[in-house]
């Protein structure tokens, strides 16, 4: 039985997420049989709320656990939502890079994100929540106010529920690729075992 869930996208479906999930469970073999991680490329956290908003996203996909790894293009079979995932042991999200997206492109103002953002955190009820903050992305495609606020949003919620924080952007860990928000492999793999080692130093070696 799954336990444990990262969720993510298209940086969880590429090299940061392959490396990220090889990473950790080279720290916690004992998780091997009880974690897995799903990405979707081009989804929101908000969109994790129903299944319904993630089929939408028809680009890539990925799942992986100990059983299989799967990396594919089209509309993610796997249904997984916040709501199935809410009481797990453990739920780590890498999220936030397609929010900014839409928060540019003024599909959602700040005001409404943070409203739904703080409906989405309370009803959760994981023994621990570990937020994978998004990396700094290019002024060309999301300008560096918007990004700025979105990080003092990341850094509230993250205190207030009490969320371990993996914080790319304060890291300076910096999106590479020439789209302006995603990464090169070889970046994407570094960003993926330097947040895996963060969450198992940070959590006094035992992150559940």
């Amino acid at each position: 039985m799954i336990t444990r869930w990262m969720l993510g996208d298209s940086h969880t479906v590429m090299n940061f997420g392959t490396t990220f999930f090889s990473e950790l469970l080279q720290i916690h073999p004992g998780w091997i049989e009880r974690f897995a991680q799903v990405g979707v490329a081009g989804s929101t956290l908000l969109d994790w709320t129903s299944a319904e908003k993630l089929q939408q996203h028809q680009v890539r996909w990925s799942h992986r656990t100990v059983d299989q790894q799967e990396d594919q293009a089209g509309v993610c079979p796997v249904t997984v939502t916040l709501d199935k995932v809410k009481k797990s042991k453990l739920l780590i999200l890498e999220l936030g890079t397609n929010d900014l997206r839409s928060i540019e492109s003024g599909v959602i103002t700040f005001a409404n994100y943070e409203k739904s953002l703080i409906q989405v955190f309370e009803s959760f009820n994981v023994e621990k929540l570990v937020w994978i903050a998004p990396p700094l992305l290019s002024e060309n495609v999301v300008s560096m106010k918007n990004q700025k606020h979105y990080h003092e949003l990341y850094l509230r919620a993250c205190e207030f529920y009490h969320i371990q924080k993996v914080d790319s952007f304060k890291e300076g860990i910096q999106a590479d690729h020439q789209d302006g928000y995603h990464m090169s492999a070889h970046h994407g793999a570094s960003w993926g075992r330097w947040a895996a080692t963060k969450i198992f130093k940070e959590s006094a070696g035992s992150p559940l």
